[in-house]
C-alpha cells in the first residue's frame, strides 16, 4: 500500500519526529482527561502511555516508506548523516577562522592609525633635523667662500679651500636627498612645499655664487 500513495518528501527526519511528537502530547492530554472523567487510578496511565507511544512508533515504521528526505528514502539518508556533519564542522570551523581574522585585521588597523601620528611626529623631526644640518652647512661654506677669498694670493691655500668646499657642497647635496626622500604622503605636500622650495633656492644661490 505506500507503495500506491504519493511520497511525502521533507528536510530533515526531525520534521517527521516534530509531527509524531504533537500527536504524542495531544494523545497524553485526551489519555488524562479521559481518566479523569471515567476515575481511572493515576498509577494506570504510564502503562497507557506506553500503549500510546508504541501505537505512534509503529505508525511511524509504516509511514517512513512513503516518505523522503530531501528526494532520499530514510535508509539512504541514514548512511549520509556522517558526511553531512563533517560538512558542517568544516562550515563552522571556516567561520571561527573568518570570525578570527576579523578580529585579527580590526586589531592591526586600530595599531595602525595609532603608529601613523608617531610615525608622522618622527618624520617632521627628521626633516627638521635635515633643515638644520644644511643650515649649518650653508654656513660653513659661506665661511670656507670668504676664507678662499682671504687667502686668493696662495695658490695651495686656494685650492684646499675649493675642496673643502667641494666637500661641504656634496654634503649638502646628500643631506637635501634625504630630505627629499621623505614621505610626503604622511607629512603633506602643502605642508613642506614652501620650505623645500626655499632649501632648494639656497642651494643654487650656493652653487651660483
Amino acid at each position: 500500500m505506500p507503495d500506491e500513495l504519493p511520497k511525502i518528501d521533507i528536510d530533515t527526519p526531525e520534521d517527521l519526529d516534530f509531527f509524531v511528537q504533537g500527536i504524542r502530547a495531544h494523545a497524553r492530554s485526551l489519555l488524562e482527561q479521559y481518566s479523569k472523567e471515567k476515575g481511572i487510578a493515576s498509577n494506570h496511565l504510564p502503562l497507557l502511555q506506553r500503549a500510546i507511544d508504541q501505537w505512534l512508533l509503529n505508525g511511524q515504521i509504516q509511514v517512513e516508506p512513503n516518505m523522503l528526505v530531501n528526494g532520499l528514502s530514510f535508509a539512504e539518508f541514514a548512511r549520509q548523516p556522517r558526511e553531512m556533519e563533517d560538512y558542517d564542522q568544516r562550515l563552522e570551523m571556516r567561520l571561527q577562522d573568518l570570525i578570527h581574522l576579523i578580529g585579527d585585521l580590526t586589531h592591526k588597523a586600530i595599531e595602525y592609525r595609532k603608529a601613523v601620528p608617531s610615525a608622522r611626529v618622527m618624520a617632521l623631526q627628521r626633516k627638521q633635523d635635515l633643515l638644520d644640518e644644511i643650515a649649518a652647512e650653508e654656513a660653513a661654506i659661506e665661511a670656507r667662500k670668504i676664507q678662499a677669498r682671504a687667502n686668493a694670493g696662495s695658490d695651495g691655500d686656494r685650492h684646499a679651500a675649493h675642496e673643502r668646499t667641494e666637500e661641504m657642497a656634496a654634503a649638502l647635496k646628500t643631506s637635501m636627498q634625504e630630505l627629499n626622500d621623505l614621505p610626503t604622503s604622511m607629512l603633506g605636500r602643502s605642508e613642506n612645499a614652501a620650505e623645500y622650495i626655499e632649501a632648494a633656492a639656497r642651494v643654487r644661490q650656493l652653487f651660483q655664487a
